[in-house]
């Protein structure tokens, strides 16, 4: 199912997954206030349906209601996108978290992890990689974390997670920059959405991640929104295979 805005886009567009709220919203705003046409990707739900829009009322801006947790539905969004949308970037922004112990992980709740984390955005980036292959290029973001740099405690699996988000953009980076095509990630540190709204000041976790961040802050998503759209644009035509940290010193 889709909800549509506008049809043209002299940019070009520009396939955001997670798109409903938090940093996947924030990117939305940023890319459409920039003249690209937006194609969001998320669960059909009232928030979609409500930030679809408010996303409208901005610029181009184009609902897709699919669940990346199914293969086959992830597969059919790609095969039918409408050709005459110049396809030239995608956002794997969908994400999914888990905490505890790394022994009482089961195997069903790691599998469904790496669905959403890893899989859907390994099998988004290859139907990007098939369109801008024929239309001369294009741009990857693959939204990792923090986590993925350093070890901690009681999120081993979404550590590892995003740990191969890593591993995906730098292999993917040498191996289709002869189509013109780059692949780069942004690994964010504390911000401020509805995930991060229970670390409260005073806790354990917020006291946590003010002693590892010198600027002693929660960004907020538009600061990472910013660096997407850095990597997007023409403007970091030279860049490829890197990630980009925007984590106030968190890795420093």
């Amino acid at each position: 199912m889709t909800e549509s805005g506008t049809s043209e886009s002299k940019l070009g567009w520009v396939v955001v997954t997670g798109a409903s709220r938090g940093i996947g919203k924030s990117i939305c705003e940023e890319l459409l206030r920039s003249g690209y046409g937006v194609l969001g990707i998320s669960r059909q739900t009232e928030v979609f349906k409500n930030t679809a829009t408010e996303l409208q009322k901005i610029g181009q801006f184009e609902a897709h209601f699919v669940d990346l947790r199914d293969n086959d539905a992830s597969e059919k969004f790609w095969v039918e996108l409408d050709k005459s949308k110049k396809i030239v970037g995608l956002v794997n922004n969908a994400g999914i978290e888990m905490t505890g112990l790394a022994e009482e992980v089961s195997y069903q709740g790691f599998n469904d992890l790496f669905q959403v984390n890893v899989t859907s955005a390994y099998f988004s980036c290859m139907g990007a990689f098939r369109l801008m292959r024929e239309t001369g290029g294009g741009s990857i973001v693959n939204i990792a974390s923090v986590d993925a740099h350093r070890g901690i405690s009681r999120m081993a699996a979404y550590c590892a997670s995003k740990a191969s988000i890593l591993g995906l953009t730098k292999a993917l980076a040498v191996e289709w920059a002869r189509h013109g095509i780059r692949v780069n990630s942004v690994s964010p540190g504390a911000i401020s959405t509805e995930m991060t709204s229970g670390v409260t000041e005073g806790s354990k976790g917020y006291e946590f991640i003010m002693s590892r961040t010198p600027q002693r802050r929660f960004a907020h998503p538009n600061e990472v929104a910013g660096a997407v759209k850095y990597l997007i644009s023409p403007e970091s035509g030279f860049v490829t295979g890197i990630d980009i940290a925007v984590d106030g010193g968190f890795l420093a």
